[in-house]
């Protein structure tokens, strides 16, 4: 899939260099970086003293797991959260 988007890509690009494109490749790249790195969601590797902190709800792992994007220097998280 990620050949198949590359290729997409480069395709788009052909004629258009501008910031903006050029942006949007290295967006993916960090996506990618991110996604390889199992560890960053593996949020049993956590101390149990700071987990605690945050609770056993998913509200709380997804806080978590927020916080663990933002040190890893992820620009912007959201987490939403929906009630019953």
């Amino acid at each position: 899939r990620e050949e198949l988007r590359r290729g997409l890509s480069r395709s788009f690009a052909d004629g258009r260099a501008t910031p903006g494109v050029e942006g949007h490749d290295g967006t993916f790249a960090a996506v990618e970086r991110l996604l390889r790195n199992r560890d960053l969601f593996d949020l049993s590797k956590e101390p149990a003293r700071l987990s605690d902190r945050y609770g056993p709800t998913a509200l709380g792992r997804d806080c978590l797991l927020a916080r663990r994007l933002v040190e890893r220097g992820v620009p912007f998280v959201r987490v939403q959260h929906q009630s019953g």
